[in-house]
């Protein structure tokens, strides 16, 4: 059991020094890159977004570009990035690891700051959406 546990950190730490080939987007940058991509994804299942129409799905298609722009990287250089930490799965999991945790640490502070500010308020923390 003691040789698991030691492998397993062993390979989280490879994971974390892992070195990526010229071309492809670095470890931190993809990380930043991912975190965007699921928030357009969120974005995308949100209900104004969801019709079968060409204006929503060209609109949905904006939101990736604009992630890609932000980040200066072109959609192939993204995708072929996507394909090759796909390939190296201790990294990439480990990257989605990280992401996952950074994520849950944000969406906690904004429900923290969510219910300072309805007690300040004094605004009930769950609001029919009848009324």
């Amino acid at each position: 059991m003691l040789l698991c546990l030691i492998t397993s950190c062993q390979d989280k730490d490879n994971a974390k020094t892992f070195v990526v080939p010229e071309g492809i987007i670095g470890r931190v940058e993809m990380k930043e890159i991912l975190k965007d991509i699921h928030r357009v994804e969120v974005l995308s299942k949100d209900k104004h977004l969801k019709l079968d129409s060409t204006y929503e799905q060209s609109s949905v298609g904006w939101y990736y570009e604009d992630v890609y722009r932000r980040h200066s990287v072109s959609e192939e250089q993204f995708k072929q990035s996507f394909d090759y930490y796909s390939q190296h799965f201790k990294p990439f999991m480990a990257m989605y690891d990280e992401m996952i945790s950074e994520m849950q640490a944000v969406e906690k502070e904004l429900k923290k700051k969510d219910r300072e500010a309805r007690e300040k308020l004094e605004i009930p923390a769950k609001v029919k959406a009848d009324k």
